[in-house]
């Protein structure tokens, strides 16, 4: 595994370590799937962040496969809309 960020971004003119870290957790990872999400990956989400909140690398855990931005990608594009807030929030 790659555990020197600065050297793979010497490699790549105009990138930050972290950009390159970023781009190959969240994107490029053989391990990241991208096929359509499904209803009980959805479920998933929202259960966890009823009771834990928006901790997504610990939601990420509960879902093999999905990187934690993909999965606060989700959130914000369509799940928590769908959700109804009672007064706690």
């Amino acid at each position: 595994g790659i555990t020197n960020w600065q050297d793979v971004a010497k490699l790549m003119p105009g990138k930050t370590a972290r950009q390159c870290k970023d781009r190959w957790f969240n994107y490029l990872s053989p391990v990241n799937k991208f096929s359509p999400w499904t209803k009980e990956e959805d479920e998933t989400i929202i259960n966890m962040v009823n009771s834990i909140g928006t901790k997504w690398v610990s939601i990420a855990r509960a879902l093999p496969g999905r990187s934690d931005n993909s999965i606060k990608n989700r959130w914000y594009s369509g799940l928590k809309k769908a959700c109804v807030q009672d007064e706690n929030g």
